[in-house]
């Protein structure tokens, strides 16, 4: 690993790889547990990266990837900008609060084929090793709802 950049301060309680199970609603599909790994590292930049799989935990078959780069300002916010493999990125804008996050989409643009997002809001809290967070989702609609929420254990 690189040596820390003193930008990314702010975030370094995410950086590792983290392993966990969550769940999936919403009104156009049916629910779903899934298994998943998150990780985030730094390269030296003044951002950090992440990269996320999730596996339906009913037959281990891939449900969703992606990959992302959070920017920490000079004025406390954080840029998120993410790459889904449905076709999508997403931009957006939050807050960091100690140990927790809070993003708000600010913007997304769709591949031709991809169905289109209206809003994200994305939380993420740690506890010591332990991290949760949550994703409303506001799409085909629907208005700003809950969708998915996942618990991650730091490994070692």
């Amino acid at each position: 690993m690189a040596t820390p950049n003193p930008a990314i301060e702010p975030l370094s309680f995410l950086l590792g790889t983290w392993r966990g199970s969550g769940r999936g609603i919403y009104p156009t599909i049916a629910d779903f547990e899934f298994h998943e790994e998150l990780t985030v590292w730094h390269a030296g930049g003044g951002w950090i990266a992440h990269i996320q799989k999730t596996n339906a935990t009913d037959d281990g078959r891939p449900l969703h990837s992606e990959m992302g780069y959070w920017r920490p300002k000079e004025d406390g916010l954080v840029e998120l900008v993410v790459t889904h493999s449905f076709g999508v990125v997403e931009m957006a804008i939050g807050d960091v609060d100690g140990t927790s996050v809070e993003f708000r989409s600010t913007n997304f643009t769709a591949a031709p084929s991809a169905k289109k997002i209206d809003v994200a809001v994305r939380r993420f809290s740690i506890t010591g090793n332990e991290l949760h967070y949550e994703v409303d989702m506001e799409f085909g609609g629907h208005p700003l709802q809950h969708h998915l929420e996942a618990n991650l254990t730091r490994q070692t």
